[in-house]
């Protein structure tokens, strides 16, 4: 019995994370970006909320500064990770408010994260090629798994957690980023 329920619950977790799955390549995170902001305006389109494209265009315009910080040379991590939190935050509140569905809401946010997750894991994979200082190359991993332990509780619903593992994972990047100078 108690075999057959820990499968059961092993299946539905599995099937959780398939119908959750990551939609866009985040090897290029601008481009995922404005993936995203594609489809955030085709949501602003086909539901023709007022209350949401007001909301929508408010998370639009902190994805194209997020863009924007990654077209720099160099580009600046830390604050496109920034600027992708509040981007999570405003779709939390849509969601919270009940302008956006929560399979929508929950859909963009764990592409967001997934985005900032790429950022961090990026720079610590450069700090670790570099030999960089050990303990924050720990402590950026650290941050990390938090940010994943969160990123997983948002999947599940938890809807606030999305952008906490977003802060997380901007944790991370930064610890990774003086573990590099």
């Amino acid at each position: 019995m108690m075999k057959k329920l820990l499968l059961a619950v092993l299946i539905s977790v599995a099937s959780c994370g398939a119908t959750l799955a990551q939609r866009y390549e985040v090897s290029d995170p601008q481009r995922a970006i404005e993936d995203v902001i594609y489809d955030l305006e085709d949501l602003i389109d086909e539901g023709r909320d007022r209350k949401l494209a007001d909301k929508a265009e408010d998370v639009v315009s902190k994805l194209e500064d997020a863009a924007q910080e990654l077209s720099k040379d160099p580009a600046d991590y830390p604050a496109a990770a920034g600027n992708i939190e509040g981007a999570i935050g405003d779709l939390e509140a849509a969601v919270k408010d009940r302008l956006l569905d929560g399979s929508s809401g929950i859909g963009l946010m764990d592409d967001l994260v997934a985005i900032a997750r790429g950022l961090a894991t990026s720079t610590l994979a450069e700090a670790r090629s570099r030999g960089a200082n050990r303990q924050e190359i720990r402590e950026a991993r650290n941050h990390l798994s938090r940010g994943d332990a969160l990123r997983a509780s948002g999947r599940r619903g938890t809807i606030g957690a999305f952008k906490r593992a977003a802060a997380r994972y901007k944790d991370a990047l930064g610890k990774a980023e003086s573990a590099i100078d």
